[in-house]
């Protein structure tokens, strides 16, 4: 494995198509929003001059933001029938029972609550997943392992046992590697900005999933950020034949990644001389992966495994600090010298959020444990 003194950030994310399929009220669920549940039953008549009885029990809650649940019905007075039951505020809408017909000398029936609501074939899903991963020593590197976190806003659509979605990147934090002492004994660590994620340049990437019974089975896409690739299946190029792309919009190519520096952290050197470190990378990244896991109902959170077949990076330019951009000599040495990480295994979690949700609101929904 080819490792180095850069652990670049990758943000190759991950779209998550999920469907689910178990009864959500007397609809088929999806992860989504709870159902709604029904109102009252018809109540059964009365003998002559008896009280009507009223709707059935109360309809479960609706939506995500609670809505109450539904109202059982009123017993009704003697020739009086009694009042159905309102429905669950689910995603149907609430149904307000119909009041039952009075009748003389026997009592009426209570109306039928309404409101059958069922969870909802769009919505929005944020997702945390977390990846194990190795890398090899070297003549600049120490050998190491840790956790890459990456954080994903996905909109799901539903029909029948299929989902698409449309996912774009919200987030990743990669763990420190160390430097050997000809590279400077110190811990290397690239950053991309919080503001970066919700730039209107971040890419969107389409998935598709399926599902049986409980069981999902997703298949993620290939996610490209920060280049483009006429066919993003093809053999991962070189640094130097990549067409860069300013998904976080700073008018750089590339996504821009800030190395950490001071207490124990140094900054990437242009060459083994370190007479020149530099303080931006600009990064290329394609991640593709398939992701299994289970769900019951409408749940509001669930979680898997993913495997990742690919996670591939390269520096494709970067800043000299207290000097310009990189020459292509410059460049062509942090890329060389990247670390690159070996996925052993990963998880995800993933949780319903608001459809306005940021990426702020997704990493704060999902976060490192």
């Amino acid at each position: 494995m080819k490792s180095g003194l850069v652990g670049l950030s990758v943000r190759g994310i991950v779209s998550l198509a999920l469907s689910v399929s178990a009864a959500c009220a007397t609809s088929d669920a999806t992860i989504g929003f709870p159902a709604g549940g029904r109102g009252g039953s018809t109540a059964g008549a009365s003998g002559s001059l008896a009280a009507g009885s009223g709707g059935g029990a109360a309809g479960a809650g609706g939506s995500v933001a609670g809505a109450p649940a539904g109202t059982g019905g009123v017993s009704g007075m003697a020739g009086k029938g009694g009042t159905g039951g309102t429905g669950g505020a689910g995603a149907g809408g609430a149904g307000a029972g119909g009041a039952g017909a009075g009748g003389m000398p026997a009592a009426g029936s209570g109306g039928t609550g309404g409101g059958d609501g069922g969870c909802p074939a769009s919505y929005t899903v944020a997702t945390h997943i977390v990846m194990n991963v190795e890398w090899d020593g070297s003549l600049a590197l120490l050998e190491g392992s840790g956790k890459v976190h990456l954080w994903t806003r996905s909109k799901f659509t539903e029909s029948g046992d299929s989902s698409t979605m449309e996912s774009m990147s919200c987030g990743t934090i990669l763990p420190d590697v160390t430097t050997t002492a000809i590279a400077g004994s110190g811990k290397i660590l690239p950053e991309i900005p919080n503001a970066a994620w919700d730039s209107a340049m971040m890419p969107k990437f389409m998935g598709t999933a399926t599902k049986n019974g409980s069981a999902l089975s997703i298949d993620a896409g290939v996610a490209l950020v920060g280049l483009t690739m006429t066919d993003p299946t093809a053999a991962w190029p070189d640094y130097d034949k990549i067409t860069g792309a300013d998904h976080d919009g700073d008018t750089k190519l590339g996504v821009t990644a800030i190395p950490k520096s001071g207490t124990g952290y140094i900054l990437p050197p242009t060459s083994l001389a370190q007479n020149k470190r530099v303080d931006k990378l600009y990064l290329a990244t394609r991640t593709v992966m398939t992701l299994s896991g289970t769900a019951e109902g409408c749940p509001q959170s669930y979680n898997g495994t993913a495997n990742v077949t690919k996670f591939e990076n390269h520096v494709i330019g970067c800043h000299v600090k207290g000097g310009n951009e990189c020459v292509a000599a410059d460049s062509k040495f942090v890329d060389d010298n990247r670390t690159v990480f070996k996925v052993e295994s990963a998880t995800f979690s993933s949780k319903v959020v608001p459809d306005a949700a940021t990426c702020a609101d997704v990493r704060a929904a999902l976060p490192v444990q």
